[in-house]
């Protein structure tokens, strides 16, 4: 893995990892910050692992004796995992008092419809090919003309409607699978990121 990328794997899936100063170890009560990404996906995992070590080194870069305000976002470690996460902050405000943070799960900008979706998701995949861009935002416009609901009212049942509409319209399934995926990896961007309480489509085949 190259350097300076705060990523870590753990059977197969990616971690952020990133080492806490002396002077903020009291305050956190741990000498590193890990936080599972939930994808084994590299091109996803980057940007995360990036923006969420921004956001740390900007709070590293703060008072160690202000105030730790509650975390938007709690993140939990597998059984096995030695080390303890420190709950991650899903955006540069959330810095600010939590109360001023919108909740996992509420209708945050990013998750106003799935176009504002596909342009979260694009923000984070600067490198991707200009055809897979245009491919997921497609998907994008064609999941939100199907199915009319925000990211976050979505449910099991409304992916599944979306598979089986797909194939009724003549898509192959091993396209319907592919298609599946980039609605799996838009969700799962807004999940990681503490927008979403779930990603409804992950393992939809």
């Amino acid at each position: 893995m190259a350097r300076n990328t705060y990523l870590i794997t753990h059977h197969g899936t990616f971690w952020f990892q990133i080492r806490v100063p002396q002077s903020h170890q009291a305050a956190l009560g741990q000498q590193r910050i890990r936080v599972c990404l939930q994808t084994n996906d590299v091109a996803v995992a980057r940007p995360l692992a990036l923006r969420l070590a921004s956001e740390w080194l900007l709070r590293f870069g703060a008072d160690p004796g202000l105030p730790v305000f509650e975390p938007a976002v709690a993140w939990s470690l597998p059984s096995r995992a030695q080390p303890t996460s420190v709950p991650v902050i899903p955006d540069a405000i959330a810095l600010e008092p939590a109360s001023d943070v919108k909740p996992k799960g509420s209708h945050h900008p990013h998750c106003a419809d799935m176009l504002a979706l596909y342009r979260y998701w694009r923000g984070l995949n600067t490198d991707r090919a200009p055809s897979t861009v245009k491919e997921f935002e497609s998907m994008a416009r064609k999941f939100k003309a199907v199915i009319p609901k925000a990211p976050a009212e979505l449910i099991r049942t409304d992916i599944a409607q979306f598979r089986d509409h797909l194939l009724k319209v003549g898509d192959a399934r091993g396209t319907v699978t592919k298609k599946l995926s980039f609605i799996n990896a838009m969700l799962q961007s807004a999940y990681d990121a503490g927008y979403l309480p779930a990603n409804v489509a992950r393992g939809m085949d």
